[in-house]
C-alpha cells in the first residue's frame, strides 16, 4: 500500500473522470471515503495502462463536518468527485491570523450594515461558515440588533481578517470598540468543500495499492 498526501498528490495529478465514491466511513474523527474508477494519481503512462483501481482517502482529526445528503446518495447525474476542493486553511483570506475578539464600548447606530459587511466577506472569501459562527448572538437577526443596544460587549470573535471586516464596518459609523488579538488560531490543518457541503480535518491521505502491472 502506497500512501500521499492528498493535498500535494492533487496538485500534480487532478482528479479525472470517472471516479466513483463507493463509501463513506464517519468514525471517531475520521472520515473515510473508497474510491473506484480511473487511477487518476498514478503517472499518467501506469495510469492509461489501467481499466479501473481502488483507493482510499482518509482524513483524520475531523474538527467540524457537514456531509450533506448531496455528499452522501450518489446521483447518476453527476461525477461523484467534480465539485471536491481541498485547501490549507492557512492560505484561505477568511481565516487568516491568530483568534481575535472585538469589543463595543457602546450601542451601534447600524448593525445591520455590520452583519451585512461580515455577510459579504464570507461568501465572497468561500468561507463555510455564516455570521452565526462570529458574531455574539448572530443565531438571529434580532438576537444580534438587540445585543448591539448594550452599552458594552463582544460582538465578535473569530480569525484577525474576520474580525477587520466587524472592525472597520463599526469605525465608518464611529463606534468606539477595542480589538484583542490571541496567540490561538481558530482552525488549522485543510478544508475540504464538496457538493453542498465541508469538513475541516488536521490530514487527509491518499493510499493505494502500489501495482501497476
Amino acid at each position: 500500500m502506497l500512501t500521499k498526501q492528498l493535498f500535494s498528490l492533487l496538485k500534480t495529478n487532478p482528479i479525472l473522470h470517472p471516479t466513483v465514491v463507493r463509501q463513506i466511513t464517519v468514525s471517531n474523527g475520521t472520515i473515510t471515503m473508497d474510491l473506484t474508477g480511473f487511477p487518476w494519481w498514478l503517472p499518467s503512462g501506469d495510469a492509461n495502462s489501467k481499466d479501473t483501481m481502488s483507493a482510499t482517502i482518509e482524513f483524520t482529526s475531523v474538527s467540524r463536518a457537514n456531509l450533506t445528503g448531496h455528499c452522501l446518495n450518489r446521483d447518476v447525474f453527476c461525477e461523484d468527485l467534480d465539485t471536491f476542493e481541498i485547501f490549507q486553511l492557512d492560505q484561505v483570506s477568511w481565516n487568516k491570523g491568530n483568534i481575535s475578539s472585538v469589543f463595543c464600548s457602546e450601542p451601534v447606530r447600524d448593525p445591520i450594515s455590520v452583519f451585512a459587511a461580515l455577510e459579504g466577506f464570507l461568501m465572497e472569501s468561500g468561507c463555510p461558515f455564516d455570521c452565526s459562527e462570529f458574531f455574539n448572538c448572530g443565531e438571529t437577526i434580532n438576537g444580534f440588533v438587540d445585543l448591539t443596544k448594550s452599552a458594552s460587549f463582544e460582538i465578535a470573535k473569530g480569525p484577525s481578517a474576520i474580525c477587520d471586516v466587524v472592525s472597520e464596518a463599526l469605525a465608518q459609523q464611529g463606534v468606539r470598540h477595542t480589538t484583542t488579538r490571541s496567540e490561538n488560531r481558530f482552525a488549522t490543518g485543510y478544508m475540504i468543500q464538496w457538493w453542498d457541503g465541508y469538513f475541516i480535518c488536521e490530514s487527509a491521505n491518499f493510499s493505494y495499492h502500489n501495482d501497476t502491472h
